[in-house]
């Protein structure tokens, strides 16, 4: 409901919000043709908060921690990023104070579209966002880092810079002015209250010199007037856009790949709201066990006393309690203390606890709390789904040296206990030797 009622709101904005007319030969657009102006500022609007839509279960809340994982550019390393990562991250927001900013942020830029067309628009936006991911990975921050700002602060340097008629002069001005602006933003760190999360001062920064080096490149090129015939009003160019062949074909181009990358981030969402409901239904049935232990130890005094429960969590976990090692992991987790949380979460590994097993993968895989180690992960997420954990198995099955027939069993394993992956959707003969 909430989806919808967003997209009305976007789109009933973008058609009632007309500008006048800034000379009297022009005359008011109707509704449509103010619409139609703004195609690429709806397209990219609406994609936005459709696919914040589908990562966050439709609730339009907050995008699951393993949804920002997969898809956000983790800057770790150069080799812990991976190829899809440089443009799927540019569409993933974490939360609704995330996404709404860059909504109103596209509103705001709305006339820069009029004035250029859509080609030019959705090629510098996608430049932008591409060239500050790609050198987001070399300034040495490590972050997983989500969000269209690039994009868009691209297109904010552009609303100012990218005209025809501006002076060398003022050009020259404008680029270092703006270049001071983010540059010091860029060494700001601050962390909002509201969100709990770093604002990426970096990628806004990479995006609008992105977009300043693009127009130095390729600037907006003055029409072509007939000297021959310019009494007569058909030979006069169509000045209202400066489309050339090229940036229509890149245009469209770029279009294409946004819809077949978003198409796989809803795809993978969908899958991995499988694996989020089973581990919160991992997560109840230990908290239900530990509860005849510690009446403390509640999962719905989780939300008004996390303390409470931790302590409660951990009193039991000093005792042995391998559940309780695992549940105060999950508690540190969404306490956003990853260091103690990895710690925990290595105990009950150390124990053959296969959610514990596959949390500790997680973590190691994805650097959180500690160094990155693909090679302890690939062993971790190995046990665990021997031990039969239905998430570990899909990430296992999806390692190249685990064969089409093993991927297979491992796929209808992890399904038959409500678990599945885009790629188990394919498959539909259940082998004989599969437990279900």
């Amino acid at each position: 409901m909430i989806l919808l009622i967003s997209l009305a709101i976007f789109s009933l904005v973008l058609v009632f919000n007309r500008f006048n007319p800034i000379s009297l030969r022009q005359r008011l657009p109707s509704y449509k043709e103010n619409f139609l102006s703004t195609k690429a500022t709806f397209f990219l609007g609406a994609l936005l908060i459709l696919v914040y839509g589908t990562t966050t279960g439709f609730s339009m809340v907050a995008t699951s921690p393993s949804i920002i994982s997969e898809w956000g550019l983790n800057t770790t390393s150069f080799y812990s990023t991976k190829i899809y990562q440089l443009i799927t991250n540019n569409f993933i927001h974490i939360n609704w104070v995330h996404i709404y900013s860059n909504i109103i942020g596209l509103l705001i830029l709305m006339p820069y579209e009029k004035r250029v067309g859509a080609s030019r628009y959705i090629t510098i936006f996608l430049i932008c966002c591409i060239i500050a991911s790609v050198t987001r990975l070399f300034t040495g921050q490590v972050q997983i880092s989500v969000g269209a700002s690039a994009g868009l602060y691209g297109l904010a340097v552009a609303y100012f810079i990218d005209k025809e008629d501006i002076w060398q002069k003022n050009w020259k001005k404008g680029i270092i002015v703006l270049s001071l602006i983010m540059l010091t933003l860029s060494f700001i760190n601050n962390t909002s209250n509201i969100t709990n999360t770093k604002v990426d001062h970096w990628g806004h920064f990479l995006g609008a010199f992105a977009a300043i080096i693009y127009i130095r490149i390729n600037p907006i090129k003055p029409a072509k007037i007939n000297l021959s015939n310019i009494y007569n009003r058909q030979s006069l160019p169509n000045i209202d856009h400066y489309e050339s062949e090229s940036e229509t074909i890149l245009g469209i181009s770029s279009i294409l790949v946004i819809i077949v990358f978003c198409a796989i981030i809803i795809i993978s969402s969908v899958s991995n709201a499988s694996s989020d409901s089973y581990m919160t239904k991992i997560m109840h049935s230990k908290f239900s066990g530990l509860k005849r232990l510690n009446p403390r130890c509640d999962f719905e005094l989780l939300k008004t006393n996390p303390k409470a429960v931790g302590q409660a969590c951990g009193a039991l976990a000093d005792k042995g309690n391998v559940d309780a090692m695992y549940i105060l992991g999950e508690v540190l987790h969404l306490s956003n203390k990853p260091n103690l949380a990895r710690q925990l979460y290595y105990n009950a590994a150390l124990r053959d606890h296969a959610d514990g097993l596959y949390r500790y993968a997680f973590y190691l895989e994805k650097a959180m709390g500690g160094e990155n180690d693909l090679e302890r992960a690939t062993i971790a997420y190995k046990t665990a789904s021997n031990l039969g954990q239905p998430v570990a198995q899909l990430r296992v099955a999806k390692m190249p040296d685990t064969t089409k027939e093993q991927s297979n069993q491992l796929y209808l394993k992890a399904k038959s206990k409500g678990v599945y992956d885009w790629s188990s959707l394919f498959i539909q003969e259940i082998p004989k030797d599969v437990k279900k």
